[in-house]
């Protein structure tokens, strides 16, 4: 069952009479709700980041290395610290290139 969090004023989607109704048996408090759904917000974030890692990783010109690819390394290492996630945030850590941006 997905978290009870009330959706932003004026946004209607498919299924709300329903969404509704469970919200309204859920039993779960809404400290614990608003848990659930940054827990899903977060995996969604993995999903949206292991997505373009794969592309950026492996593309001709770019590669583990580049500035654009290494964007990507920083907001895993940032998703893993709000996750409390020390091993993955270890692994993310681990591939941070050494290299330095040309300064000026």
């Amino acid at each position: 069952m997905q978290p009870c969090v009330p959706a932003p004023r004026g946004i209607v989607e498919e299924g709300a009479i329903r969404k509704a109704a469970e919200c309204a048996t859920d039993d779960r408090s809404a400290p614990e709700q608003l848990k659930l759904r940054q827990r899903s917000d977060l995996a969604e974030a993995e999903k949206q980041l292991d997505a373009a890692w794969s592309v950026l990783a492996n593309a001709k010109g770019y590669g583990p290395e580049h500035p654009r690819t290494q964007d990507v390394v920083d907001s895993y290492i940032d998703l893993y610290r709000a996750w409390s996630k020390p091993d993955r945030l270890a692994q993310w850590q681990a591939r941070k290139s050494t290299a330095q941006a040309p300064s000026g």
